[in-house]
């Protein structure tokens, strides 16, 4: 599936790695967090509609803050499908 929510916060956490929350900052909002994560006092990832893109190898590429409108997407998706299939 394209897009998938997941809870990555909270006791019901539905996906089981946890290397979402560690993308701090999102890409088109670089001044929602702190740079140093050790300052957040808060969890690092607020809202379910926070987005991450995420490659073919499953890894997080980029994250989006909850702002982000899901339609601008598109450039974030080319540029990663130019990069051709990945090598895993």
């Amino acid at each position: 599936m394209l897009f998938e929510k997941y809870d990555v916060n909270s006791t019901r956490r539905t996906c089981s790695s946890p290397f979402f929350a560690r993308l701090f900052t999102p890409s088109d909002d670089a001044t929602a967090f702190m740079t140093d994560p050790k300052f957040i006092t808060w969890s690092p990832v607020c809202h379910n509609d926070v987005t991450f893109l995420v490659g073919p190898d499953g890894v997080p590429v980029r994250r989006h803050s909850r702002r982000f409108l899901t339609i601008d997407i598109e450039p974030d998706i080319e540029a990663l499908l130019s990069q051709g299939p990945s090598c895993a």
